[in-house]
């Protein structure tokens, strides 16, 4: 049976699934490792284990302002301004693998 228009035949996507499915345990791994994490991704995974809901910008501020009068950023200074960590905390998205959200490390 040919492939249908715009759809790519097994052959092509076999292989690829294939390397996908290799390589996961790889990027699972790099994703869990918090030294190479970001200001945002950093100030996120902590509110997310204070139970903060991300998606609340109010409650997002209150959290960030714990974390500075704690001083616990990534630098060991204030995380900065509370706009720019909200939107970027509430931006962050994890680490994920064909949409399934990858658990903590």
């Amino acid at each position: 049976m040919p492939a249908r228009k715009g759809v790519p035949a097994a052959e092509w996507v076999e292989p690829v699934v294939a390397e996908v499915d290799a390589s996961l345990p790889e990027f699972e791994q790099a994703c869990d490792d918090e030294s190479a994490w970001g200001p945002a991704k950093t100030v996120a995974a902590e509110l997310a284990r204070r139970g903060v809901d991300l998606t609340d910008r109010a409650a997002v501020g209150g959290a960030l302002r714990e974390l500075n009068a704690e001083g616990l950023s990534s630098s060991g200074r204030p995380a900065g301004g509370e706009r720019d960590v909200a939107a970027a905390a509430s931006a962050t998205r994890p680490c994920s693998s064909r949409g399934a959200v990858l658990p903590p490390a």
